[in-house]
């Protein structure tokens, strides 16, 4: 059956024959306040810059946006048929060191590298595509391992920035097509949306809009669901791929992390531009303009002057607060709606009461409960029977964990049995296991947060500043405690307002709030991180504990409260619950809304106590400190059988998870590999534990 033709918005009205024009106008309306905000905050930065609107302004605005607007572009494929790409900036750096590091100065030379940028970011959007559509697994988990697996690809290329753009791929880029009149950046933008409107016209282009709006029913029409997906992220990485020329162009050199910055901005700019996060509403034309908007911000501060410190505070405030105006405009409804959270919380009064007629009923369903035959026989058999599905969640890891530790012994030789190293894998594994907990719980609620990175080196800087300050007076060591894990607890809860109260999907909430705790540390540092470390902290790393380091004890102890919390508290089922089904959970009489919010706010905690151990283990509080925990982090609780889906996890395998990472990077360090392989080697075990897990998950 032929599908009806697509818009970027379904049309209101049928238009008439006698008016030519009004199909057009309905496509455009949609857009017609985010292109009266970019026109507004075009000439707010030209008269706070003093200067009348000139050439060299147009160009320099084009080519910085040129690249936001298309790798935006591709997002927003992606995202209408409710799909997600974290590895967006990833794939745009691949392009941009390709050229960067390749490319010579013959034009035969350049046209041939710029295409084998293009399409190497196609094919990781394939591989992306494939495991999605046709392995039928989580966009944000496969992205996220892909993200880092190129990262690491990126640094093999290109270990530090620099390279050399040759000066005709940069003026086909970033120069003028003609002199004086027309940037090219410009021409490039214009050339990317009639690509999207071609597309757009295609029975493709109809099936994307089907697929996000409803895949059942576009099923039952003949689209071809999985083969839609498939190419939407082929398409969104060509459209990474040529973002990444020009921003090589525009910079003249090859960054191998350049567009890992860009992610919140192209998230940003696919919510304001009007795409729905739900798929199958919006288009490209919005996100251009939206594009265009967010460098105006930028050029904004720039033209008022704000210190370097204080930008990316103000930046990441702007871009939160237009992502959560955005959300709300668009009609997307969060986990619950303000009278449920209400509720909620007017029904907190009346907790006594309910827990006693709980366990009232509790206690009579026991008294009527018949003997169950099955808990029959050896003592044995009803373990199994009891924790049999457990186990075999929680078995895998361990079995890998064992084999990890088998090869870290051939290549390694006997230190591997030494007390030394025993010490050394408990300790290191204590940061992770930390902060896999709060993840862990975040993760079974269906949810995922990638801000821990910047709470841990903001809460670590935090600590040390305070301590730097106060030093050695009484009380002083147990208040900065106290502090930071206040601190803690409110970036979980700002976390939980957007998610809970806004509706912004957590991974885009956690990446923006990311952005806002890194302008926080600048300012709260101006730059540079001062300060000293309590004795307690570097106490708790030291071989003073008859030959180990007291963290050893600590992380036992995060053993029992990490099972504990998640497995026998009524905190815990709630977790489950929600992660299971919130609709469920919510009839059920779950809090739903409550529930996650907790679970938000007890990671905040972990990350704030992950940032003390951290300066207590360096000896020292340095910028961007956590960062690099956030995979292994999030490895970790997949690797330990929590589903990326939500509704399962148990903290026994997700510290499972947090060894055998901690084992694998041991041996990485061991045998003298970089950093850009353990990257690979981290993406690669993540994409091998969901596969490894699909067939449970579905």
């Amino acid at each position: 059956m032929k599908l009806a033709a697509n818009t970027e918005y379904p049309p209101t009205s049928s238009p008439s024959r006698s008016y030519p024009f009004q199909a057009a106008w309905l496509g455009i309306r949609p857009t017609l306040p985010v292109m009266l905000v970019a026109v507004a905050m075009f000439t707010a930065v030209t008269l706070f810059g003093g200067n009348s609107i000139t050439y060299f302004q147009i160009s320099s605005t084009a080519s910085g946006m040129a690249p936001l607007a298309l790798a935006a572009m591709g997002e927003t494929v992606v995202i209408l048929v409710r799909g997600f790409d974290l590895s967006a900036g990833a794939i745009v750096s691949l392009s941009n060191v390709i050229v960067a590091s390749q490319a010579g100065e013959s034009p035969a030379n350049q046209v041939l590298w710029g295409c084998l940028a293009v399409l190497a970011a196609g094919g990781v959007g394939a591989v992306n595509g494939y495991l999605i559509a046709y392995r039928n697994l989580q966009p944000i988990v496969v992205t996220l391992a892909v993200m880092f697996m190129v990262s690491g690809v990126n640094l093999l290329i290109l270990p530090f920035p620099g390279g050399n753009v040759p000066i005709g791929t940069s003026n086909f880029f970033a120069g003028d097509l003609v002199t004086g009149v027309i940037p090219a950046a410009i021409v490039h933008v214009i050339i990317a949306l009639l690509i999207w409107a071609a597309v757009k016209k295609t029975r493709f282009g109809t099936a994307l809009y089907a697929v996000g709006g409803n895949e059942e029913a576009a099923t039952a029409r003949g689209v071809r669901s999985a083969r839609t997906k498939f190419f939407s992220y082929v398409l969104a990485g060509l459209f990474y791929g040529y973002a990444g020329l020009l921003l090589s162009g525009n910079t003249g050199s090859g960054d191998p992390l350049g567009g890992d910055a860009l992610l919140l901005s192209i998230f940003a700019a696919v919510v304001i531009g009007g795409t729905r996060l739900g798929g199958g509403r919006g288009g490209c034309l919005g996100t251009v303009l939206a594009a265009f908007i967010l460098m105006q911000i930028s050029s904004l501060m720039l033209v008022l002057s704000v210190s370097t410190n204080v930008a990316p505070l103000f930046q990441g405030l702007i871009v939160l607060v237009s992502i959560a105006i955005a959300t709300i405009m668009s009609g997307s409804s969060g986990s619950t709606t303000y009278q449920s959270v209400r509720a909620e919380l007017a029904a907190m009064l009346a907790v006594p009461r309910k827990i006693r007629t709980e366990r009232a009923i509790k206690v009579q369903g026991a008294q009527q409960l018949p003997v169950n035959d099955e808990l029959t026989g050896s003592a044995f058999q009803r373990f199994l029977r009891q924790y049999g599905n457990t186990l075999k969640i929680i078995a895998p890891v361990y079995v890998l964990l064992v084999v990890a530790i088998m090869i870290n012994a051939l290549l390694l030789g006997s230190t591997v049995f030494t007390v030394n190293y025993f010490n050394s894998l408990m300790v290191l594994t204590l940061i992770t296991a930390v902060l896999a907990l709060g993840q862990g719980i975040v993760v079974i609620t269906g949810g995922m947060d990638l801000s821990v990175g910047q709470a841990v080196t903001l809460c670590g800087v935090l600590a040390a500043g305070l301590y730097g300050q106060l030093g050695d007076v009484a009380g002083a060591v147990p208040l900065i405690f106290f502090i930071v894990l206040v601190a803690g607890a409110l970036i979980g809860l700002l976390n939980s307002i957007g998610v809970v109260l806004i509706g912004i999907p957590a991974v885009i909430m956690t990446i923006g709030t990311n952005g806002v705790l890194s302008g926080l540390t600048l300012l709260y540092t101006n730059g540079v991180p001062s300060g000293t470390v309590p004795a307690s902290l570097r106490w708790l790393f030291g071989r003073d504990l008859i030959g180990f380091a007291p963290a050893i004890v600590v992380l036992f102890a995060l053993l029992a409260v990490g099972w504990f919390v998640i497995s026998r508290t009524r905190f815990g089922w709630r977790v489950l619950s929600v992660g299971s089904s919130r609709a469920v959970a919510g009839l059920s009489g779950v809090p739903v809304a409550r529930t996650i919010t907790l679970a938000f706010v007890f990671s905040g905690l972990c990350s704030a106590a992950a940032g003390l151990l951290l300066i207590g283990y360096t000896g020292s509080a340095v910028l961007n400190m956590g960062e690099s925990y956030l995979l292994p982090t999030l490895a970790a609780v997949f690797m330990g059988g929590t589903l990326a889906t939500g509704g399962r996890g148990h903290y026994v395998g997700i510290f499972g998870g947090a060894l055998l990472l901690t084992t694998i990077g041991m041996l990485v360090t061991g045998t003298d590999l970089s950093h850009a392989v353990r990257q690979i080697v981290l993406g690669a075990v993540v994409l091998s534990a969901i596969l490894f897990l699909h067939d449970k998950e579905t």
